[in-house]
């Protein structure tokens, strides 16, 4: 399916394997109870679309554009989303597994109730974004940006950012452990009723940071640069500084 315009269609209880679709554009289209698998998306437009109950595995996306979209009790697993823009999109109870995101824009985009395990998000930009009861394990964060975000409700664990900017910010209610946070900035940033443990801080800039009720516990601070921070009604106990 190429050079292909939907518009103004539903497509439901629809299984499409081994399947590309290049150079189309749908709009105002709704997908419901549909398997996509084994299947690339490239040089797609997806715009003013509903997404709900479906499963995306074994799937490709590259070079596509998702706008004013809505995902629901969504399944996206062996997935690679890369050159790929998603704005004005919302994800709710969509589970993400063995997925991976590089050279990809996520701006305006609201995450809830969404859990990415065993994820690679690289060379990432994740910006005017609210992430909340989402849990992320097993995944790797790389080269990538946050800015004007936040997360709460959010559970770190078993997580690795690297080479990582995070700026305007606000992380509340959110779990931080067995997470390796290294070469990263973290500036005009709140974290509030947080939890980090077991927590490698290493070549690590946080400047301009609230911490306000947030607990530290076993983590290893080293080589670490703490500058122009505010820490209020924090505890950090068995810390080494």
């Amino acid at each position: 399916m190429h050079h292909t315009t939907l518009h103004n269609t539903t497509i439901h209880q629809t299984t499409q394997h081994h399947t590309t679709i290049h150079h189309t554009t749908q709009h105002h289209t709704t997908i419901h109870h549909t398997t996509l698998h084994h299947t690339t998306l490239h040089h797609t437009t997806i715009q003013h679309t509903t997404l709900h109950h479906t499963t995306l595995h074994h799937t490709a996306l590259h070079h596509t554009t998702s706008i004013h979209t809505t995902l629901h009790h969504i399944t996206i697993h062996h997935t690679t989303l890369h050159h790929t823009t998603i704005h004005h999109t919302t994800l709710r109870h969509t589970a993400l597994h063995h997925t991976s995101s590089h050279h990809t824009t996520l701006h305006h985009t609201t995450i809830h109730h969404t859990t990415l395990h065993h994820t690679t998000i690289h060379h990432t930009t994740i910006h005017h974004t609210t992430l909340h009861h989402t849990t992320l394990y097993h995944t790797t964060i790389h080269h990538t940006t946050f800015h004007h975000s936040t997360l709460h409700h959010t559970a770190f664990h078993h997580t690795a950012l690297h080479h990582t900017i995070i700026y305007h910010t606000t992380l509340h209610h959110t779990t931080i452990h067995h997470t390796t946070l290294h070469l990263t900035t973290i500036h005009h940033t709140t974290l509030r009723l947080t939890t980090i443990h077991h927590t490698a801080l290493h070549h690590t800039t946080i400047h301009r940071t609230a911490l306000h009720h947030t607990t530290f516990h076993h983590p290893a601070l080293q080589l670490t640069i703490l500058h122009h921070t505010a820490l209020h009604n924090t505890t950090i106990h068995q810390t080494a500084l």
